[in-house]
């Protein structure tokens, strides 16, 4: 029997997350061991990917911000950890030969001339959402402090959106 699959972007971004986990990609930092190397078409392709499975799951968390979803109806911490976990997968995704343009890649040529502003934004990305992640652990409630770092998780999309991905 066929399986029809009716997401394709769902089915390659679970795919290539799955079989990076499996090489043991790290995240961008200096104890990290770096992962594979990939050509330029691999790397927009993993980072594609990457993205689209952190906002299907901050897509949750920002309904709770909104509240369109109730805090207790997901499992919030599940979601947050993941995100913190696909993170990681960023890690070289970005080499010089992976500057393609549309319509492999909305990347901005700003990541490139601006690789350091660049990095910082990674950087802080994975700061506030490790950070999400602890508060989350500790208060398990839509409390002052989950709200407060979910809104700088949020914040970090929409200033690398608005800086380094095309519209």
């Amino acid at each position: 029997m066929k399986i029809k699959n009716r997401h394709p972007v769902k089915a390659l971004a679970v795919a290539v997350a799955l079989s990076l986990g499996s090489l043991g990609v790290m995240a961008d930092d200096k104890a990290a061991k770096p992962g594979p190397v990939v050509s330029g078409k691999e790397a927009v392709e993993i980072r594609r990917a990457t993205f689209n499975l952190i906002g299907k799951n901050f897509k949750h968390v920002g309904g709770i911000l909104k509240g369109e979803v109730d805090y207790n109806s997901v499992d919030v911490e599940k979601i947050v950890n993941r995100i913190v976990f696909l993170n990681d997968f960023l890690h070289g995704t970005f080499p010089e030969d992976s500057n393609l343009g549309e319509p492999q890649s909305k990347a901005r040529p700003e990541i490139w001339t601006k690789k350091d502003d660049f990095k910082k934004s990674l950087k802080q990305f994975r700061e506030n959402a490790q950070n999400l992640a602890a508060v989350v652990a500790k208060e398990k409630s839509n409390s002052p402090a989950f709200k407060e770092a979910a809104q700088k998780v949020a914040q970090d999309c929409k200033s690398c959106h608005d800086n380094f991905k095309l519209k």
